[in-house]
């Protein structure tokens, strides 16, 4: 906040500057065109009424310059027209800033849009894809451990055909909001299919993957007690391991939560050195 209030005195101090040396020099050798820079150093602020502000004054200043600058030395037409383009080029300069201001909320807006499932609000298939290559990348730069779990919904389909389409979307969107308010804040949430998610757990073990996972499913059991539909997960877990490809890790988690669901559902599995262990605390 202080580095944006300097910022906003800077340009204050550079309009002056710039209506000091249009009184010191005669008129007609500066036109106040220089305010038009001070207009456009505007746009790193996200606020309209201030690129206006610094507009209004400079247009202002380029008026009283013509008034109060020393003695001519151009034809006086031309310093009139010179005066006339200073001011359009400051209104074009406050134009031009509040587009292209609006044109980058435009771009962030759909860049949030395109990364963003629509019914849970949470991180989309896209979103997932791209934060998965980052942190792959950060695991083979640092070798920090991660760990990730897929998680599916269990009988969504029997959901959507006995309670009705609405109840599912409405299953999901439970869910997506128990296990992003009980995950850390450095961690990732995902919805990449129908009824599967995806969490990202950064710089977390795989024994602290599991555990985690066995809270979410325990919560996610408790809190189907009040709902009008039956709602449990299965969860399979998996961490990377040095020399793997991203798809092989994906892959093995995959398998865990195949064996989750073929076991008997609501059940988290994760990979031993000798054996698929099916944790159900």
């Amino acid at each position: 906040m202080k580095y944006k209030n300097l910022s906003g005195y800077a340009v204050y101090l550079l309009v002056f500057f710039i209506f000091t040396l249009d009184l010191i020099t005669p008129l007609g050798v500066a036109s106040g065109t220089p305010y038009g820079l001070a207009v456009c150093l505007t746009f790193w602020s996200k606020d309209n009424s201030y690129t206006f502000h610094i507009a209004f004054l400079s247009i202002t200043l380029t008026i009283l310059g013509y008034y109060l600058s020393p003695e001519e030395v151009s034809p006086h037409d031309v310093i009139v027209i010179n005066r006339a383009l200073a001011i359009v080029i400051i209104v074009v300069s406050s134009l031009f800033v509040t587009h292209q201001r609006k044109l980058d909320r435009r771009i962030k807006e759909l860049s949030i849009l395109s990364t963003t499932d629509p019914l849970t609000q949470i991180g989309n298939r896209l979103a997932f894809n791209l934060d998965l290559k980052n942190e792959f990348s950060r695991y083979k730069r640092y070798a920090r451990p991660l760990t990730i779990a897929l998680v599916d919904i269990d009988n969504l389909k029997f959901v959507n055909d006995s309670y009705g389409h609405f109840a599912g979307d409405e299953a999901l969107r439970n869910l997506a909001k128990f296990i992003e308010s009980n995950i850390r804040d450095s961690d990732y949430f995902y919805r990449i299919g129908g009824d599967e998610f995806a969490i990202l757990f950064v710089e977390t073990s795989l024994n602290e993957g599991v555990f985690i996972s066995n809270l979410l499913r325990e919560g996610v059991e408790k809190i189907s007690s009040h709902l009008n539909y039956p709602l449990t997960i299965s969860t399979g877990v998996a961490v990377l391991h040095k020399h793997e490809t991203q798809e092989q890790w994906i892959n093995r988690a995959d398998i865990e939560l195949y064996n989750a669901k073929k076991s008997g559902k609501n059940k988290v599995c994760y990979e031993k050195p000798t054996s698929v262990l099916a944790s159900n605390f």
